[in-house]
């Protein structure tokens, strides 16, 4: 499933035809079955100018999660910045010159930072003049331009990630002044294209957890294999008890030093466990925190959670509702009385509140599923073994709801680290009891 996937989504990606056709007034823009003319006086239309086209830098796309330089580590949110960079990158494919017309000769043009763009300079922007091309793998801002020879015009931009097609001014080859814009509606193809080109980034994640629930196997048999000498070999069936009773003294000393050696690695050994479940689980969340969750906010929850913890955070329980409030409005954050707060009680706000002075709140809930994992394999050891309690902790580590809910901004991880922690007080103080007991 994996390979198909993989195969299926380098085969046929995302892709999106773009169209734009001068016209006496101006320019049409179209792309599937939505068009958004472009009206302009006469005269401003460049007429000995040319076609070409634009694609933003990577950074530019609303879903883009930059890292804070101010943050204490902002190692990790560059590993975030690299994280979001790993899918295809976007191109524009051309379409071949209609019957008569000449090749294209794409030239690069100087354009804004991170960004692409280049001109064609056999084509010429006259009345009913057209450029068709296709866009593959949109992940931001992506047009086709209209320039005179000082790289000065218009540009026909293409959002994917927002369904939205409009019209800019640009300057010097880069779109500066929004003009005029609209909604489409992807073609069937390209919306199942990106729900491959998912499927097969979820199905290599899932490979890796797998590979790494190995790994961890592994590395557990290998530390809890008793040592060579630990046990003294048991007497032969209908063997005679050994003699002299100084040989038994010396023998049971060596056990008694031996089982204390044991004791101390056990410790060691536990610690060392939960030490590296809670880094894998820290990992494992933060890079899908960071990944495809980009590190931001994806549903109204989020966004209220985040919002009031930023309040909290300022040292406030609201703030000051702002002059308009119907441009402010959202489902789960409350204006009332020239208040502004979210609707939910304060305890989750309040836990992200460190995070949100740290400038890392993406943090917080891969710190709840380290500390909650260590804390299920401290509880299955005590009631069941050590065996179980690792399993316990390795299912955890590769559930795909766990690690998604714990690189995103709910509250359900820190629900999950306070019954886990409840759990193991509850367990630890039974068994105490019931040792004390007998």
């Amino acid at each position: 499933m994996t390979v198909l996937a993989w195969a299926l989504a380098l085969a046929a990606p995302s892709q999106t035809e773009v169209r734009v056709v001068l016209t006496a007034q101006g320019a049409t823009g179209r792309v599937n079955n939505a068009k958004i003319g472009l009206d302009l006086p006469p005269g401003q239309l460049p007429a000995t100018g040319h076609f070409g086209w634009y694609l933003a830098a990577p950074r530019e796309s609303l879903d883009y999660q930059p890292a804070d330089p101010q943050a204490p580590l902002v190692a990790l949110g560059r590993l975030g910045e690299a994280l979001q960079e790993v899918r295809p990158p976007s191109q524009w494919v051309p379409l071949p010159p209609s019957p008569g017309g000449a090749a294209a000769t794409w030239r690069p043009l100087p354009t804004a930072p991170g960004a692409t763009a280049a001109e064609d300079r056999s084509s010429r922007t006259v009345p009913n003049a057209r450029v068709y091309a296709t866009l593959v793998d949109g992940r931001g801002p992506a047009g086709l331009l209209i320039l005179d020879a000082a790289h000065n015009g218009y540009a026909f931009l293409v959002r994917p990630e927002r369904r939205s097609i409009a019209w800019w001014r640009v300057t010097a080859g880069v779109p500066t002044t929004l003009i005029k814009e609209d909604i489409y509606r992807p073609a069937g193809w390209a919306t199942l294209a990106d729900m491959v080109l998912e499927t097969a980034l979820a199905l290599t994640g899932t490979w890796l957890l797998v590979l790494l629930a190995a790994l961890l196997s592994l590395g557990w048999a290998t530390l809890t294999r008793p040592p060579r000498g630990s046990r003294l070999p048991a007497p032969a069936p209908g063997a005679a008890s050994p003699e002299p009773p100084e040989q038994l003294i010396t023998q049971n000393a060596q056990l008694i030093t031996q089982n204390a050696q044991l004791i101390t690695q056990n410790s060691k050994l536990i610690t060392l466990t939960m030490l590296l479940l809670a880094l894998a689980a820290i990992a494992a969340t933060a890079a899908i925190g960071l990944g495809p969750l980009e590190g931001i906010p994806h549903v109204q929850d989020d966004v209220a959670y985040l919002w009031q913890a930023k309040i909290f955070a300022l040292g406030r329980a609201w703030v000051p509702a702002p002059p308009l409030p119907d441009f402010f409005d959202q489902g789960f954050i409350l204006i009332t009385d020239g208040r502004w707060f979210s609707k939910y009680p304060p305890g989750w706000p309040l836990l992200l509140v460190p995070g949100i002075w740290a400038g890392l709140p993406w943090l917080v809930n891969p710190l709840c599923a380290g500390a909650s994992l260590a804390l299920i394999y401290a509880t299955g050891r005590r009631l069941f073994g050590p065996v179980a309690g690792f399993w316990a902790a390795a299912l955890g580590l590769t559930s795909p709801f766990l690690l998604f809910m714990s690189g995103s901004y709910m509250s359900h991880p820190a629900t999950m680290l306070a019954v886990a922690a409840a759990l193991y007080c509850f367990v630890r103080m039974t068994s105490r009891q019931s040792s004390v007991v007998s």
